[in-house]
Formats: C-alpha cells, sequence, structure tokens
C-alpha cells in the first residue's frame, strides 16, 4: 500500500500532470486574454446608395439627400472574396462584383457600434448590365439581375416591358371591379 500511494505523485511528476504550472500564463492576461462576446444592437439592417469607393475590406456609399458618404468594414465572408449563404438570391454578390458608381443596397448588422455590411445587391450599373447574382434562384425561376436591367432598359432607353406571360410576378391576379363577393366558408343554414 505504502508503495502505491508513493507511486502515484511520482507518476503525475513524470507525465507534468499538476494542478499548479508556471510555464503557461494567466489565461486572463498577457498572450492569452479573454475574449467576450460582442455586442449585437441590430441584425438585417439596410442601406442604399451610390458606391464611392471600394477597399479590400471595406464599402463606402453615399445616399443622393445630401448626408456625407457612410463606410460599412464587410463581413469576413465578403472580404475573403465569397458571397453569404442563406441570403435572398439578389443578396448574393461578392464585393469584387461591386463597381464605383454601382446604386447598391447594404444588408448590414451592427455590432460594438459598427455597422458591419454582411451581403450586398446591385440596383443598377450606370452604363452597363447588372451581373447575374452568385446564387441560382429559388424555385420560382426568379433571376433579379434580369428584372433590374429590364428596369433600366425602360428607364434609360423607352424600351417597353415585356408582356406579362414572361413575367408571372408582374401580373396582377386581382380581378378589376367590379368583382363578385364570395363567401369563402359557408355558414350552416343558409
Amino acid at each position: 500500500m505504502i508503495c502505491a500511494a508513493l507511486a502515484f505523485p511520482a507518476v503525475f511528476a513524470v507525465l507534468g500532470i499538476s494542478g499548479i504550472s508556471s510555464a503557461q500564463p494567466d489565461p486572463g492576461q498577457g498572450e492569452y486574454p479573454l475574449t467576450r462576446k460582442p455586442k449585437v444592437e441590430a441584425v438585417r439592417s439596410g442601406y442604399g446608395g451610390t458606391v464611392t469607393s471600394i477597399g479590400k475590406d471595406s464599402i463606402t456609399v453615399k445616399r443622393g439627400d445630401g448626408n456625407p458618404a457612410l463606410t460599412f468594414p464587410v463581413s469576413r465572408i465578403l472580404a475573403e472574396g465569397s458571397y453569404p449563404r442563406g441570403e435572398p438570391q439578389e443578396f448574393s454578390y461578392r464585393l469584387s462584383d461591386i463597381r464605383i458608381g454601382d446604386e447598391v443596397g447594404i444588408r448590414y448588422d451592427r455590432i460594438d457600434g459598427v455597422n458591419v455590411c454582411k451581403a450586398l445587391l446591385i440596383h443598377r450599373r450606370p452604363g452597363g448590365e447588372v451581373p447575374p447574382a452568385n446564387r441560382p434562384p429559388d424555385d420560382d425561376g426568379f433571376y433579379y439581375h434580369e428584372w433590374a436591367n429590364i428596369r433600366r432598359r425602360c428607364e434609360a432607353k423607352g424600351v417597353p416591358y415585356p408582356p406579362t406571360s414572361a413575367f408571372p410576378w408582374l401580373e396582377d391576379h386581382i380581378a378589376p371591379p367590379p368583382r363578385v363577393v364570395q363567401q369563402s366558408i359557408p355558414r350552416p343554414g343558409r
């Protein structure tokens, strides 16, 4: 029994298993600072305007209302050259797809008092076509860039919209007046 009691401390000393070690600093100081959870103040907020500058990790947008331009740092995903997953198709543009002068929409989160750009949308590219988004369309077959380019052509060149049968989401699904009012749930006794 005495030999076994003396053997355990020796095994711990050989393997370096100890509750006290001076080789590593306290995790709350020096090389190993404690990290805190960032404070998220707003999620999926929107902002739009004309791009005035693009950096490798930021984008600056100016609205036409006379206010100064705002610079948004971009998320890690956009800075790495990818596009955000889980966003609608129209918000699947990479930072490299954006050009100075584009009219864009920005979806941002406010984290620790900083507006961080999470997703980008190109509304209009002056003198050019809006490029296709990087994510395929949903089941409805809607391609955002086609709609944006048709709208731009109509405004800039006076080209009429195509027939609504080519774009069923543009069709009006409400019958013109006078409409027949029908009871949707039959009531007993009537």
